[in-house]
């Protein structure tokens, strides 16, 4: 097991290879904290999902220079692996070849060439699946009792190695009864046993093997998340964690550390009705936080108040660091296409883009020349396109997918458009403003209000398109100086943020 080391750990269930504004958020603050001066030598990023393949995600965000070198990584899974090797690849032939031996027949799957059936003695044995999407191999299904129904599907990862074995019960592939993971030497680590409860797949235990030959079980990843926080982590550590997942788990280990709590969203069961009830993922924290050393992170005054009213006893806990920017801003005027307003969002339906659509409708019809630009992904996609048709306005509005330079839009852009339910802060509207890029957005709890003023933007009634409609006119109309719109408020500053983090880091 990994061993505690002198810096600090920042902690999150995931690191995705394509990430939002929370984690975007988070692998700043680990490079500022390490680049400023703030007595951190280093930083270890932690994350308790299982993700077969972080070591290439890793590799990407060194690539892509989003860490430093004083900047590690560490997954509770990789870490329980008994063996580490590195260097073992495609060790899914040893496992057909103990499977199979040397005498068998590969038989491509009629109507479904991708799949090869393995044949022995007249027999099928077990399928492969090759991804022709990733040029890899998918999975293995190995048959029960010469029969076509898989007994246990095979994992492999992108380095052609097997890390999870999913066994099915009653020949039946839908039934799952556990999931065993298994290092690059075959040997089994953990098991994961299942039930089935009016037919929903539930966790039943979780089993942790040892290489002395010693078991631990577990009821539940809460469970074990905890197991794994105490065995590194010792007396004098400093901890951020940036996911109400794993507040628990951190709050339970019995250990004298720092612990500090980044919040990134709405603590509301209905974000914008202030009167309503703690989500339940946010109370444990606020119920069972020590009033000795730890530490509540808000990113917005609002926030901040509004849990003191319901909670006084974290008057002194909790302090509001909001997310800071920085960097070159090029504000050219000319290269303003003053017909073009953008939006940067995921494309889900917490981000209402219908709204920003219809709202475009609605200018559309007075201002024929103007258009409409969306970045971006998500599962809304499809129904937003449709949307767009139904209106009859495809020439207008277009979709541009993920973009890995915001800047430029922004930039390029008369405004941009915020139509979320909700949002924790609102980094792309601290981006948008940054850049020059006037914002309409919706008065939300509670980020946007605490960054848009006169200067930069236009605050319109929560869910009023037809406000928003009159928004854009305006801006249209008489857009602000590009250079007064950037003009931040020191608070929001990358001065300011390392300030305050000192002050936290020492207390």
């Amino acid at each position: 097991m990994f061993k505690s080391k002198k810096g600090l750990y920042i902690m999150t269930t995931s690191l995705p290879l394509t990430y939002g504004g929370r984690t975007r958020s988070l692998l700043q603050r680990s490079r500022i904290l390490t680049e400023n001066g703030c007595g951190i030598d280093d930083i270890t990023l932690i994350t308790t999902n299982y993700n077969p393949d972080y070591e290439y995600v890793y590799k990407q965000y060194r690539n892509k220079a989003v860490v430093n070198e004083n900047t590690d990584f560490l997954n509770m899974y990789n870490d329980l692996r008994w063996d580490d090797s590195v260097n073992i690849r495609n060790n899914y032939r040893e496992y057909l070849h103990k499977e199979l031996g040397d005498q068998y027949f590969a038989v491509p799957k009629k109507g479904n060439e991708h799949k090869t059936v393995f044949y022995k003695n007249g027999v099928p044995i077990l399928h492969t699946s090759y991804n022709t999407k990733t040029n890899r191999m998918g999975h293995i299904e190995v048959y029960s009792n010469q029969h076509s129904h898989p007994a246990k599907r095979i994992y492999i990862d992108k380095n052609g190695n097997l890390h999870r074995i999913r066994y099915f019960k009653d020949k039946t592939k839908d039934n799952v009864i556990r999931d065993v993971f298994v290092d690059r030497k075959f040997n089994a680590y953990l098991t994961k046993e299942y039930i089935y409860t009016n037919e929903t797949l539930k966790l039943d235990r979780i089993i942790l093997f040892k290489k002395d030959n010693s078991s631990e079980v577990f009821l539940n990843e809460k469970e074990l998340i905890k197991y794994w926080f105490e065995g590194f982590l010792v007396d004098g550590d400093t901890v951020i964690n940036d996911v109400r997942h794993l507040d628990r788990p951190l709050l339970n280990v019995n250990k004298n550390i720092k612990r500090i709590f980044q919040m990134h969203g709405p603590h509301l069961s209905k974000p914008n009705n202030l009167d309503s009830e703690t989500k339940n993922s946010f109370r444990y924290l606020f119920e069972n936080i020590s009033e000795d050393q730890d530490v509540i992170i808000s990113l917005t005054n609002g926030q901040r108040e509004n849990i003191i009213k319901k909670y006084p006893h974290l008057a002194n806990r909790i302090y509001v660091i909001p997310h800071c920017i920085s960097g070159k801003v090029n504000i050219n005027e000319k290269m303003i296409d003053r017909n073009k307003i953008c939006v940067v969002s995921r494309l889900v339906e917490l981000k209402r883009i219908d709204h920003a659509i219809k709202a475009f409708n609605s200018v559309l019809k007075d201002r024929p020349n103007i258009k409409l630009e969306i970045y971006g992904e998500g599962e809304e996609e499809e129904s937003l396109k449709r949307l767009v048709a139904e209106l009859g306005i495809q020439d207008s509005v277009k979709f541009k997918g993920f973009t890995k330079n915001p800047q430029k839009i922004y930039e390029s852009s008369s405004l941009f458009l915020m139509t979320s339910k909700l949002e924790g802060f609102g980094l792309t509207v601290l981006e948008s403003i940054f850049h020059g890029c006037p914002v309409v957005s919706y008065d939300i709890t509670w980020g946007p209000s605490e960054i848009i003023n006169d200067n930069n933007g236009i605050l319109v009634e929560n869910g009023d398109i037809n406000g928003l409609k009159n928004a854009m006119v305006t801006l249209l109309d008489s857009p602000p100086k590009r250079k007064k719109v950037a003009k931040l408020d020191e608070k929001f500053t990358q001065k300011h943020f390392v300030k305050s983090w000192k002050e936290i880091l020492r207390k």
